[in-house]
């Protein structure tokens, strides 16, 4: 792929050898994880599965099953519409929604109802399936997307969380204009809310959860569904409707979920085709329907000479798939022999036989489990022992077939039942206490099992009622200390139970304090900023308490929860704050602190380093120095004293943090060496432990990208910026939620640098995507990320009017303009300068689309601003005097024009560092400007000397770096040839001028949308300069015809900028004929 170019069209041709498989995807990512892909998309199953009346008399539950559709989709109107509007939104892009609520609330029934009607509305409808739920497809996705296309994923929640934001991010939902996800789960309280934050700092739109209500509500409800069952369940089985009695109790809370109206419809129907009694609750309604299944597998098994499985076995069989789900054939027959339902060589023939009862939905699989979900939990609940339900037996082997599964998931080929196996007893205990029961001894004997069963199924452990507390004290020691994307929200969940249990019996106030920090430590790891203050602040309380009695014991906690608490309160935008805490925290290390120790000293410049942040935060740049270089000096010292790697890691990331501030304060200089001497250290960690020192790596070469961009050394920076970007996009795949801000930060970091070296074409796509982000960022975090949008959509309206949409760039301008106006107001130290950025940049524009007068406002407002905070940003000013001396030239101010721009040329020439890139191309910039003013006076000896100076600068700076943008060099020998020619010296100003346009061809040619207007430009000037002298008419001719057809299309669209060019080259074709 060319460099620069973020999309390629290329061949790519896939051989598959013998054996082998081949997974592909068009305009997308595959995921593979053990030679397979995480997940596939599949068309969604638009039509019903149908059922065979005969079989359905046989075995009724698979009347039950959403695919079958018999029951008539019914109510729902409200969250139909709700769904609806969601999907129909104009606003383009990928958004999330979830459903969630209890099993058998109707879920899947109303998702698959959305389904129908979105095919119906010409959306695409595929669905979304994990590797632990295997389907009939081999491929990824099935085909191409259309132009809208929605996907429904089922347990969502099972997913592992960094799987799911695996499939949420792949390029492939980026194709159609629009894409909607509809996640279907049946919980949200737990889950939900991190995986939210992080979807949302995914740039992944979330819309708002749709939490179902009890469809049968009330009584009059439970009765009308009732009978809708009643009426389709009655033409399948061959009864009539009106002889199915209503069912004395369908007032319980039991009977509040859609599903339970249904069990009882069907049991009704059923029991009056076969003259039975119909029980009167709940579970003998399951029951009922369970033994229902005996039946057939006896009548089976009594008549059918091929099907040699006893029930008693099937039973076992269905109990085991239950628990595993869906399982290749191969392994099901191994899982049936190491549980001790069947033995060799038997075992593939009782998979064979359930296969025959339960038919999988993917060929080549056995273990179909028994559906809808809730039936097969209260299956397994009835056959544990400890139910207490006298018309149901128990076998005491389904007590210990958790153990044998999860001692056989101990074996690698076994290692994914883990999961399903815990989530389903998990779920089965909400409602089952003796599944709790007989669930948590397994658990204590291997609390680790708690933990490898994934995120979600520990944070619904945590949420049974009357769970063991000596379980959760037991997993909480297992739970990773750091961040885990997958576990984080399971690991928040348990110690939140955890920590309540104990604070409501411990009056300990140095255990509340610890407590509390610990668990404000897990919410801010999945995203609950709030929340986490809440914690912390209340654990700072008690901490200053015990310290005023026992400073030194209790100053580390202290300090310790002071920096959490200023971490969280910063998260949530509230640095003033976070900066009171850390000067505190800061005070009080510097009066307890013992200078030997090496945690004190570590600490101290922690501190420090965040300290300096809060600072530059809040446009405290000079403030935030002192501490930065103290951290340097601390962890300089501990390092020449013990050099391990912890304490290098602590030096690079304070080098990095000195070097950001010396930047910020424009003194790149310096902050280079600092610099590159933080990433050369995390670049050797980072060879020794990628996943803990690459994140710091990304944000160390970032930094030093911009420093060497503002030195000017454009190639190196750009390399800094390739390498950050990929980076940060490895990173963003296993984390989203702590990566993509910085993410979009290389991004656009990356544009800035290829628009520099004249690359406005591939810069763009790398811009808009940084925009993107930052605005899906800023939607739930505006105090955040609104400053960021603001410089985003400044450096996009930049890469946009350099490719030649000129109105959009001012668009763009002015959206930036009304973010920092605001911001400026209320914090002008840190904001004011960006303000008045944003103003040259809209006078710039302006003038570029001829709005010539509202261009001489906009950096008039400009100079103003930026001599406000000339102290911090001496560079800014003499580039916005020289920018507003164009402006006033444009308006024919010449006298205000020359003066504000002598006053450029000597403000830079005043610069300490003029010897830097930058300074001398801006210097070089305002001198060939100040000699137009004064030509357009007609100071022509001092217009040249001026030229010739600045000629002479743009030279000595392409020397030094040939990638250098050399239009300015172009322009500069246009202007000089003018007055060559007005001295007369005309066969010099020919050479002169054809130097100009020779200079600017071929970078009209690569980038004709910002350049060929110069050319043009360049073109009328080198006819000018040979018909003024006389010399080679047709030359004069063809350069002339060569501007105006230039002129012709940009004057047609931007009358007021160009008119007065094509005015010019026609006149200039006039006296040529």
């Amino acid at each position: 792929m060319p460099a620069g170019d973020p999309v390629s069209e290329f061949e790519q041709r896939i051989r598959a050898e013998p054996g082998s498989t081949v997974y592909a995807v068009l305009n997308g990512d595959i995921h593979v994880r053990n030679g397979h892909p995480v997940y596939r998309f599949e068309s969604f199953a638009l039509e019903p599965r149908p059922v065979d009346p005969t079989q359905a008399r046989l075995q009724p539950s698979r009347v039950l099953a959403t695919e079958s559709r018999i029951v008539p989709f019914a109510g729902r109107g409200d969250e139909l519409a709700r769904l609806t509007s969601w999907r129909d939104d104009p606003e383009p892009g990928l958004s999330v929604l979830l459903v969630h609520g209890p099993g058998g609330q109707g879920k899947t029934r109303l998702a698959a109802q959305f389904a129908l009607a979105s095919a119906a509305n010409h959306w695409t409808v595929w669905a979304g399936h994990h590797s632990s739920d295997p389907t009939a497809t081999t491929v990824v996705a099935p085909g191409k997307t259309g132009s809208a296309l929605v996907v429904v994923v089922e347990y969502a929640e099972r997913w592992p969380v960094d799987d799911l934001q695996l499939f949420l991010q792949n390029p492939i939902l980026r194709v159609p204009q629009r894409a909607r996800v509809l996640l279907v789960s049946r919980s949200a309280g737990s889950w939900w809310p991190g995986i939210r934050h992080r979807l949302t700092k995914a740039e992944i739109a979330v819309g708002e959860s749709v939490d179902l209500a009890p469809l049968a509500a009330s009584p009059e409800q439970r009765r009308d569904a009732f009978m809708a069952a009643g009426d389709a369940f009655a033409r399948v089985f061959g009864v009539r409707a009106n002889l199915i009695q209503l069912p004395e109790r369908l007032d319980g809370d039991e009977f509040k979920a859609v599903l339970s109206v249904h069990m009882a419809a069907l049991v009704a129907v059923d029991a009056l085709a076969h003259g039975r009694r119909v029980p009167a609750d709940l579970v003998g309604l399951s029951a009922y329907l369970l033994n229902r299944e005996y039946d057939y597998w006896q009548s089976r098994y009594d008549h059918d000479a091929q099907f040699t499985t006893a029930p008693a076995v099937l039973a076992r069989t269905v109990h085991t798939a239950t628990l595993t789900q869906r399982q290749p054939r191969a392994l099901a027959g191994r899982i049936l022999a190491g549980t001790g339902v069947a033995a060799e060589p038997e075992v593939l023939a009782v998979v064979d036989d359930h296969a025959g009862c339960y038919p999988p939905a993917a060929a080549g699989f056995g273990l179909e489990p028994l559906y809808p979900d809730r039936l097969g939990e209260d299956f397994l609940a009835l056959r544990i022992p400890g139910h207490g339900h006298g018309d149901y037996a128990p076998d005491p082997w389904a007590r210990t077939a958790p153990e044998r599964l999860l001692a056989l998931a101990k074996e690698s080929d076994f290692a994914a039942l883990t999961r399903p196996v815990l989530g389903v007893l998990i779920e089965a205990a909400h409602r089952w206490p003796h599944v709790r029961d007989s669930l948590q001894p397994i658990l204590l004997a291997d609390p680790r099992l708690a933990v490898d069963a994934g995120g979600f199924a520990l944070a619904r452990l945590a949420e049974i009622d009357g769970i063991d507390s000596e379980l959760l004290d037991a997993i909480l020691p297992l739970l990773p200390i750091d961040r885990h994307v997958d576990l984080d929200v399971g690991a928040a969940r348990v110690v939140q139970v955890v920590t309540r249990a104990k604070l409501t019996h411990t009056e300990d106030d140095e255990t509340r304090a610890g407590l509390l920090a610990a668990l404000g430590v897990r919410q801010q790891a999945v995203g609950l900023y709030r929340e986490a203050h809440q914690c912390v602040a209340e654990a700072v309380a008690i901490y200053r308490g015990l310290a005023e009695t026992a400073p030194q014991h209790f100053r580390r906690p202290l300090i310790r929860a002071l920096h959490l608490d200023a971490i969280a309160l910063s998260d949530l935008g509230r640095t003033e704050e976070a900066l009171a805490l850390a000067e505190e925290l800061i005070a009080l290390e510097r009066r307890y602190g013992d200078p030997t120790s090496e945690a004190d000293l570590l600490s101290m410049a922690n501190s420090l380093h965040h300290l300096s942040i809060y600072l530059s935060d809040l446009g405290q740049l000079h403030a935030s120095l002192a501490p930065a270089e103290e951290a340097v000096r601390i962890l300089r010292d501990l390092n020449a004293r013990v050099a391990v790697t912890a304490h290098l890691a602590a030096l690079a990331f304070s080098l990095d943090g000195l070097g950001t501030r010396l930047y910020e304060l424009a003194r790149p200089r310096d902050a280079l060496p600092l610099m590159r001497e933080g990433v050369d250290i995390y670049r050797s960690l980072a060879e020794t432990d990628p996943n803990l020192y690459l994140p710091s790596l990304s944000v160390a070469v970032h930094n030093l990208g911009n420093v060497l961009s503002e030195l000017g050394r454009r190639d190196e920076s750009l390399f800094c910026a390739r390498e950050s970007v990929r980076i940060d996009r490895q990173l963003v795949a296993a984390n989203p939620g702590a990566f993509l801000p910085d993410l979009a930060s290389s991004l656009i970091n990356l544009a800035i640098d290829l628009g520099a070296l004249g690359q406005e074409e591939s810069a763009l796509p790398f811009a808009e995507e940084s925009l993107e982000i930052r605005r899906r960022l800023c939607v739930t975090d505006p105090g955040t990320y609104r400053p960021a949008v603001a410089r985003t959509l400044l450096n996009l309206s930049v890469n946009v009017s350099n490719t030649g949409d000129r109105k959009r760039a001012l668009d763009l301008t002015a959206e930036a303009l009304g973010i920092f106006r605001p911001l400026a107001e209320a914090n002008p130290a840190m904001y004011e300068e960006w303000l008045a950025g944003a103003l040259s940049t809209l006078g710039l524009q302006s003038a570029r689309i001829g709005r010539r007068y509202e261009a001489v406002a906009a950096a008039e407002e400009a100079v103003q601003r930026f001599r406000r905070c000339e102290d911090a940003f001496p560079d800014s000013l003499p580039n916005s005097l020289y920018g507003l001396g164009v402006r006033y030239a444009e308006v024919g101010r010449r006298d205000e024009a020359v003066a504000v721009t002598e006053e450029a040329v000597a403000t830079y020439r005043a610069l300490d560092d003029l010897q830097q890139a930058d300074h001398r191309q801006g210097l070089a910039r305002a001198l060939n400007s100040l000699g137009e003013r004064m030509a357009e006076l007609d100071r022509d000896a001092e217009a040249l000397t001026a030229i010739t100076e600045a000629i002479a600068i743009f030279r000595s700076l392409e020397h030094d770096d040939p990638s250098l943008d050399r239009e300015e060099l172009s322009h500069a020998l246009a202007n000089r040839a003018l007055q060559e020619s007005r001295r007369g010296a005309h066969q010099d100003a020919a050479v002169t001028a054809r130097e100009a346009v020779s200079v600017c061809e071929p970078l009209a040619r690569e980038h004709p949308a910002y350049y060929l207007p110069e050319l043009a430009a360049r073109l009328s000037r080198l006819a000018t300069v040979l018909t003024v002298g006389g010399l080679d008419p047709r030359e004069a001719h063809a350069a002339a015809q060569q501007a105006h057809e230039i002129y012709l299309p940009l004057a047609e669209q931007y009358p007021q900028a160009f008119a007065d060019g094509q005015r010019q080259t026609n006149a200039l074709l006039e006296s040529a004929n």
